[in-house]
Order: C-alpha cells, then structure tokens, then sequence
C-alpha cells in the first residue's frame, strides 16, 4: 500500500503522468503527430535509418572478406574521393588493382 492508503499499483500509475517525456493528451498535439507531412516525415526517417543499418551491415560483412589495403582503396576510392592512382599509391597497390571489384564467392 502507498503512504495514502492506495494500492501501490494505482499509485505508481497516478504517479506515472507527473514523469517528463509522457504526452500531454492536447488536441492539437494529436492533429500534428497525425498529419500526412508528419506521417512521410516519419516514413523518410525510418527508412534512412534502416538503409543506414543495412549499409553498415554489408560494410562490415565485405570488409571481413577482402585484404585490408584493398578495403583502404575502395574506401579511399568510394568514400573518401580520391583517384585510383592516389589510393594505389597510399596503400601500395597497382592502379588496377586499386579499381578492380573484390572478388565475389
């Protein structure tokens, strides 16, 4: 039982709507959470988020399958910009070496 006589459930329950971060209940809250811009926003987000996951998954996966200065020069290539020649000369392998695609199983 809570210090008021309450049943503790009743009273943590009570309690609970004075915590931050619980909505407000308002009307006009609801309108805007349910609005089509909102509802797209939310879509877009959720989706770039996923397609952000998914691209960190298959980067660890091929990362693991190629040798380490190849990686470098598909990363310095790819992600970082750089012509194949300056990737090639950075990690030490041929400019063909350097563009070509890692080898698939």
């Amino acid at each position: 039982m809570a210090e008021d006589g309450r049943p503790r459930g009743l009273a943590d329950w009570l309690e609970g709507g004075k915590r931050p971060g619980r909505g407000s209940g308002d009307t006009g809250v609801w309108v805007l959470l349910s609005s089509v811009e909102a509802r797209d926003d939310l879509v877009a987000r959720v989706e770039a988020e996923f397609d952000q996951e998914l691209l960190d998954v298959a980067t660890a996966r091929v990362r693991l399958r190629v040798e380490p200065a190849a990686w470098e020069a598909f990363k310095l290539t790819a992600v970082d910009g750089l012509s194949a020649a300056d990737a090639a000369a950075r990690t030490g392998l041929k400019v063909t070496t350097a563009t070509s695609s890692p080898p698939t199983s």
